[in-house]
C-alpha cells in the first residue's frame, strides 16, 4: 500500500457535502452524475461523494471508505485475505488500468485497494483552503492486536512509532495510518465522535483554516492538538462524518 489515494463518502446529505468540498475546501468537481460527484486534489487523490440514489455502494456503512494505492489489485487482494482481511464484492478492472477491490479489515471498517492513473485536479485558488493531500488516517479498533498484525502483514513491516494502545504505520508515500486500541484516549475520542475511519486533509494554516471551515458550516470538535512539527484539529463536515485537518507548525523563533 503506497498512499491514501481515494476516499469514498456515502451520505444522505449529498448536495451539501458536494457544495462544501467544492466551494469551501476548493476541491473542484471533475465528474458529476445525479448521485456521484468526484473531487480531484492537485496531486491526483480523489474524493468521491455518493448520494442515496447510488445503488453500487450501499455496503459503505462504516463512514468514509479510504482507498490505498497498490501496484496490482489482484495481488493485493490475495495478500489481504491471507493476512486476515475479508474481500467485499467483486474486484473491478477497467480497460484504462484503473482497478479496485473493497475489503473489511479486522477493525470492522471497510477499505479499498486501488490502482491505475487518476486525473490530477487543477491548482486551487488562493482564496480556498488549498487542501494539499491526504496525509493521515486513523481508526479505533476494538481488536487492536488483530488490526496491527494485519497492517504489519499487508505492509510488510511493523509500525514506525507508537505507545501503549497506539501504533502508527507509514505507507510508501509517507502517509501515516494510526490505529488506536481500548484504553488509549484517542480510541475513546474516535469511538465516540466517529463512526468509522477518520481521514485527514493537509492544509497550510491550522487555526485559520479550522476557523474558515467552522464559519462555513462545519462543526468544531475538540481542541487543537499537536506534536513538535505538526498540529491537528477535527471538524464534522456536512456529511455528518468526523475529519481532521493537519498542518506543519511554523518553526520557533527564540
Amino acid at each position: 500500500m503506497d498512499a491514501i489515494s481515494w476516499v469514498g463518502i456515502r451520505t444522505e446529505r449529498f448536495e451539501p457535502m458536494v457544495s462544501f468540498l467544492s466551494d469551501v475546501m476548493g476541491l473542484p468537481t471533475t465528474q458529476r452524475d445525479p448521485y456521484i460527484a468526484v473531487h480531484a486534489l492537485p496531486d491526483g487523490e480523489l474524493i468521491e461523494v455518493l448520494g442515496p440514489g447510488d445503488r453500487d455502494h450501499e455496503h459503505f456503512t462504516t463512514g468514509p471508505v479510504p482507498g490505498f494505492r497498490v501496484k496490482d489489485v489482484g495481488s493485493a487482494a490475495a495478500l489481504i485475505v491471507a493476512s486476515g482481511g475479508e474481500l467485499v464484492g467483486q474486484g473491478t478492472q477497467l480497460g484504462n488500468g484503473v482497478g479496485w477491490q473493497h475489503f473489511r479489515a479486522p477493525d470492522g471498517n471497510l477499505y479499498e485497494v486501488v490502482s491505475g492513473p487518476f486525473t490530477r485536479g487543477p491548482q486551487q485558488s488562493d482564496d480556498s483552503l488549498r487542501v494539499r493531500g491526504l496525509p493521515w488516517l486513523g481508526s479505533a479498533a476494538d481488536d487492536f492486536e488483530a488490526m496491527t498484525s494485519f497492517l504489519t502483514a499487508v505492509l510488510g513491516h511493523g509500525s514506525e512509532f507508537g505507545e501503549p494502545g497506539m501504533q502508527a504505520f507509514r505507507l510508501g508515500s509517507g502517509s501515516v495510518f494510526e490505529v488506536f486500541g481500548p484504553g488509549h484516549h484517542d480510541y475513546d475520542f474516535y469511538g465516540t465522535e466517529a463512526r468509522g475511519p477518520v481521514v485527514a486533509f493537509l492544509v497550510d494554516d491550522l487555526q485559520r483554516d479550522w476557523d474558515r471551515l467552522v464559519a462555513a458550516g462545519a462543526e468544531r470538535v475538540g481542541d487543537i492538538a499537536g506534536a513538535t512539527d505538526w498540529g491537528w484539529a477535527h471538524v464534522r463536515l456536512p456529511d455528518g462524518n468526523l475529519y481532521e485537518i493537519l498542518a506543519p507548525r511554523p518553526p520557533r523563533v527564540d
